[in-house]
């Protein structure tokens, strides 16, 4: 019975300490948010904004400050208030429209709350700094030309990449920021993995770095582009070939006696070196013609210049744009003839004809034994009328020999003036 007496008088102990605490706790309670609402708070790194950065760009300034300043709040108020605010809800802002120079300058600061917290119910017993400091630099903008670099070392053996000729999207680029590193960009490069690739590459699109004269990376954290998408730029065509030999030939056109077997057509140079895909270059072959001789209009030894004429997407590697060629007669001898004998074929019946020019000066050509040999009588020269119109006409002639002349023939080209009328 005694036994009973003691656990209940112990239950009612307990009982009485936690209604105690409980009582302790709504009384602490009442004072903190009654009694004495008011408390303090400390706000760390609040980050502080800038204010009117466009009229600084109207100066031609900017804020070149790497780290964004930051603020601690010492801040007194309802706790209810105090709890409600973060580093992350507070505003700080600084204004920077009364700069007008570049330098180091120190600002201060407004400080807002968010919405739900009236600006009057807080109060700010102390900020740290009391004011920031930002680094204003002079603001510029430079247009920068693009190169296609490529690590050569890892170009497929055989093939060659042509970054001389990369087409690019954009061939320069206008980029904007302090003066003091744009005066130390020189260009944009665009680093292209060619490792393993045989064939050229199409429309990529590649970041691209900026660099000073030596090549070496300079600091863009705070240069902007005008490009659609910064940093990014399109490799349209990038041209990765072959290097390949070829011989360059001319064709020869027999005429005024000579012909491959007694007339020297020496080609200057024989080979050149050509660049070009894959694909275009079988297409090519092994030899080029660059162009035709025609031996009857070459009265003696003649040098002549020939444009190297090569299909689209080929190029000339080894940079040569003309031939010289060299037509040499070392076995003929020339001898000039004065005609006086003409005729006229397919003469219309109806008309009548007269040959105006009396005396034709013929060059022929030929081998030396002959061209001792051959006389007036033995050149033949005739004159076509047919579809010839009425009145006083030049008309080109033919020049043809009689007898044992056959390699004989003659040099350029003649006309004569005939009358013909009804």
């Amino acid at each position: 019975m005694e036994n009973k007496q003691e656990k209940s008088a112990w239950k009612s102990k307990l009982l009485m300490a936690a209604l105690s605490l409980l009582i302790a706790f709504g009384l602490w309670l009442y004072v903190v948010t009654v009694v004495s609402p008011e408390s303090e708070k400390t706000v760390y790194n609040i980050p502080v904004g800038l204010q009117s950065e466009s009229i600084l760009e109207e100066r031609g300034l900017m804020v070149t400050t790497e780290d964004i300043p930051t603020v601690n709040l010492r801040l007194k108020g309802n706790r209810t208030d105090l709890d409600k605010l973060n580093s992350a809800n507070i505003t700080v802002v600084a204004d920077v429209s009364r700069i007008g120079e570049a330098g180091e300058h120190s600002l201060s600061y407004s400080i807002g709350f968010p919405g739900d917290v009236p600006n009057n119910a807080i109060s700010i017993q102390k900020r740290t700094p009391d004011t920031v400091t930002i680094t204003v630099e002079e603001r510029a903008s430079k247009q920068v030309k693009v190169y296609v670099e490529v690590e050569q070392e890892s170009v497929s053996e055989g093939f060659r990449v042509d970054t001389e000729n990369a087409l690019l999207k954009t061939a320069e680029i206008l980029i904007t920021g302090p003066k003091r590193i744009l005066d130390t960009v020189d260009r944009a490069t665009v680093f292209v993995d060619v490792a393993g690739k045989n064939e050229s590459i199409n429309n990529q699109k590649l970041p691209y770095t900026l660099v000073d004269q030596d090549g070496i990376p300079v600091d863009d954290t705070q240069i902007e582009d005008n490009l659609e998408t910064p940093g990014i730029v399109t490799l349209e065509k990038l041209t990765i070939g072959q290097v390949k030999e070829i011989n360059l030939v001319v064709d020869v056109v027999a005429g005024g006696g000579a012909d491959d077997s007694n007339t020297e057509v020496l080609v200057s140079p024989q080979t050149i070196t050509v660049f070009g895909s894959t694909k275009l270059l079988e297409s090519l072959g092994d030899i080029v013609t660059v162009g035709a001789v025609d031996l009857g209009k070459l009265p003696e030894n003649t040098q002549i210049k020939l444009p190297i004429q090569l299909p689209d997407g080929i190029t000339c590697e080894s940079g040569e744009t003309e031939v010289t060629v060299d037509v040499l007669f070392p076995e003929l001898s020339t001898k000039t003839l004065s005609i006086t004998q003409i005729s006229l074929t397919n003469k219309p019946a109806d008309m009548t004809a007269q040959v105006i020019t009396k005396v034709l000066e013929v060059a022929v050509r030929g081998p030396s034994a002959l061209i001792d040999t051959i006389e007036e009588s033995n050149i033949r020269v005739s004159a076509d009328m047919k579809g010839v119109p009425e009145g006083t006409q030049t008309i080109p002639v033919t020049v043809t020999t009689t007898g044992d002349y056959t390699g004989v023939g003659a040099v350029g080209t003649y006309t004569v003036s005939v009358v013909l009328k009804k």
